[in-house]
């Protein structure tokens, strides 16, 4: 299991403007050992409880246990690049802006599963994020500054989801 990650960020600076440029990348290697799905059937809810309790610990009518390989392991990269622009117009006002870009590759999926939905996972590229932003700074004495950012965020799938398809 481990995760290495990546990160770099430059700053220009060209007159009124300080332009910010970076990349970041994410690698996670992960295994997991889990037990195999089992299914009791009870005759009743009466023989359920009993069970459940400890009265009749053997109250059951079947029991099945699912076969397959309990351990697996995948791996998921996430790549990001951001340009953004920090444009002084005057002393007292700033403008912001810029465009980031996010690419998620979820791990691979099981050929033979038995969920089509498992046996590929899609890489989702449409990732863009566009951020818009201001400083301004108010009054005589400079004290009061007021600031508004905007921008549209993603966030990677949470792993969980994949580790259930894989399974």
């Amino acid at each position: 299991q481990g995760i290495t990650q990546f990160i770099n960020n430059v700053t220009y600076l060209r007159g009124a403007h300080s332009y910010k440029f970076g990349v970041s990348a994410q690698f996670v290697d992960d295994s997991r050992t889990q037990t195999l799905n089992q299914l009791y059937t009870f005759p009743s809810v009466d023989a359920y409880l009993a069970a459940q309790s400890g009265a009749n610990p053997r109250g059951y009518t079947s029991f099945q246990q699912l076969f397959g390989d309990p351990s697996y392991e995948y791996s998921t990269q996430m790549y990001a690049l951001f340009v953004q622009d920090d444009w002084r117009i005057n002393n007292d006002f700033k403008l912001l802006y810029g465009l980031r870009y996010d690419v998620y590759a979820p791990p691979d999926g099981v050929s033979a599963a038995a969920r089509t939905e498992s046996r590929e996972f899609e890489t989702d590229t449409n990732n863009f994020q566009p951020r818009v932003g201001f400083v301004w700074t108010l009054g005589e004495d400079r004290r009061t500054v007021l600031r508004g950012n905007s921008g549209l965020m993603y966030d990677q799938p949470i792993n969980a989801i994949y580790e259930q398809a894989i399974v």
